[in-house]
């Protein structure tokens, strides 16, 4: 398994770094790698079904998507190990009178697993 530099936030600086590191994630030439971490995420879970680059394209082109609301954990090496997508529902919340949020996919690879990333 490879090693994961884990650390709290201290200060605005290293919020940051962590956001030009999940931007950098989320670029087009990483779609490949998304879906092999969405897959291996889930690949132990009942019914699984593969998801494409076809498919996670069509997702992230939903109106509704917020590319600052993901998370990707990522090694030194740059293998995608966990995956955090969250959405809004701007409507719904005009509508609760509420500020909410949601947890859409949470998933870590095998071999990363039960060391705190999801």
């Amino acid at each position: 398994m490879q090693a994961i530099k884990r650390r709290p936030l201290q200060n605005d600086e290293d919020l940051l770094a962590i956001t030009n590191l999940i931007n950098a994630c989320n670029e087009v030439d990483k779609l490949d790698d998304g879906v092999d971490l969405h897959n291996n995420s889930f690949i132990d879970h009942w019914n699984f079904h593969p998801v494409t680059v076809e498919m996670l394209k069509h997702w992230l082109q939903e109106s509704s998507y917020r590319r600052d609301l993901d998370l990707v954990a990522v090694t030194a090496d740059n293998t995608f190990v966990a995956q955090c997508y969250c959405h809004i529902n701007p409507e719904s919340n005009v509508r609760t009178k509420r500020n909410e949020g949601n947890v859409g996919i949470l998933g870590v690879r095998r071999g990363f697993r039960k060391i705190g990333l999801g």
